[in-house]
């Protein structure tokens, strides 16, 4: 791992060419530094020759102008790198432009990160037209950007093409309920795309419905993240709606959003229906007790839920207490008592899941006492005379 910072024009080009001898670089990071066309086409050559490294960061750079030019052609000749960082670089449309005929041409990049180079949508457009026949890049990070809504069209199109891209985060941006629209359209039909970030964009209840028009039909998303936006209870009150039908989304974060008990409320309501959903995240809303009570009268029926967040300031401790006993009961596999027809077998399993927690058992003895007494009702006689780990092990299959 090679790491240096502050360096000039000068500097980095005596570095360059004495790292191209290096066969042991696995990362190199340049950070604060000055990068000239000189520079940069030492950088270039470097990373066409280096036979290790699989990782490159160029952040907070000072990238002159025309600079990026020679640094894109050496990585798109690199057969190596699977993580490139450009952050805080101020790359601009010219940058984004370099990149997209990069990603043309490079075959082995897997995670591409390029934070806060002010791209705007026609930058966007670029780096979204080298996706489109790129079939390695997995996680593409756009956050900070200056992405609207032509941005956002942009990337419509792409998710309808492409079949790589595993993860999309596109935070503070500027998306917008159009730009958001544009998103959950091209996702509809998407099935490899299994994250998206669009928090702090701006969003409100349009937003969210198309969000949900989108969830009711891809069932390949799994996480959701619309921190920092404006969907208030209307909109969670759609996307807890979709939840009931929708059982590939196993996170949500919908943190900050002016959600008040109502909010809570339609979730509380549509939680015992909710077979997906693991993680639920709602800090910093206008959710109190009575909110957080409603929440708690759903969970009771859900056996799915294994997080929940919510601000605990607002929150009586026993009702706080109630929550974690339930999500608790469902981390230890609350879920397996759906089952029909179980018997003793079941409690083997059940105990090996809350090894961890012992008093989940009284927990389950008494929501259920009716199950271990059915359980003695099925025992047959001839298990009756074996010893007690020798029932266990006849009744789950284990014995020999």
């Amino acid at each position: 791992k090679v790491q240096f910072r502050d360096i000039r024009s000068r500097e980095l080009i005596t570095l360059s060419r004495a790292l191209e001898r290096n066969t042991a670089m696995e990362e190199f990071s340049l950070r604060h530094c000055t990068i000239c066309r000189k520079s940069s086409e030492a950088l270039g050559e470097l990373l066409q020759v280096v036979a290790r490294t699989q990782e490159f960061r160029l952040v907070d750079c000072q990238v002159l102008r025309g600079a990026i030019g020679p640094l894109m052609d050496g990585i798109a000749r690199n057969t190596t790198l699977k993580r490139l960082y450009l952050v805080n670089n101020e790359l601009s449309t010219t940058g984004a432009f370099a990149m997209g005929s990069m990603l043309r041409k490079n075959q082995a990049i897997e995670e591409l990160f390029l934070c806060e180079n002010s791209f705007g949508d026609e930058g966007c457009y670029s780096i979204c037209q080298g996706l489109r026949d790129n079939n390695t890049v997995r996680i593409i990070d756009l956050r900070s950007n200056g992405i609207g809504y032509q941005g956002a069209k942009s990337f419509k199109s792409l998710l309808s093409a492409n079949q790589a891209l595993k993860k999309v985060i596109l935070g503070s941006n500027e998306l917008g309920n159009k730009g958001c629209a544009a998103l959950a359209q091209g996702l509809k039909h998407n099935k490899t795309v299994r994250a998206l970030d669009l928090s702090d964009n701006e969003i409100g209840e349009a937003g969210s419905k198309a969000l949900a028009s989108m969830l009711a039909t891809n069932q390949s998303l799994e996480e959701l993240n619309l921190s920092l936006n404006q969907i208030g209870d209307a909109g969670a009150t759609t996307l807890a709606h979709v939840l009931e039908t929708n059982v590939a989304l196993k996170w949500l974060s919908v943190r900050r959003n002016h959600i008040s008990n109502d909010g809570a409320s339609a979730f509380a309501r549509k939680l015992p229906s909710m077979r997906g959903l693991k993680e639920l995240i709602m800090i910093k809303n206008a959710i109190d007790h009575k909110g957080a009570a409603s929440l708690l009268k759903g969970l009771q029926f859900n056996m799915e839920l294994e997080y929940l967040h919510v601000e605990d300031k607002n929150l009586s401790q026993p009702i706080l207490r109630e929550i974690v006993h339930w999500i608790r009961l469902n981390r230890s596999g609350r879920r397996i008592l759906r089952v029909a027809g179980l018997d003793l077998g079941v409690w083997p399993h059940m105990l090996c899941k809350v090894s961890e927690e012992p008093d989940v058992v009284y927990h389950f003895l008494q929501e259920k006492p009716d199950l271990l007494l059915l359980s003695r009702k099925r025992k047959s006689p001839t298990s009756e005379s074996l010893p007690p780990s020798q029932q266990i092990e006849r009744q789950v299959g284990l014995s020999s």
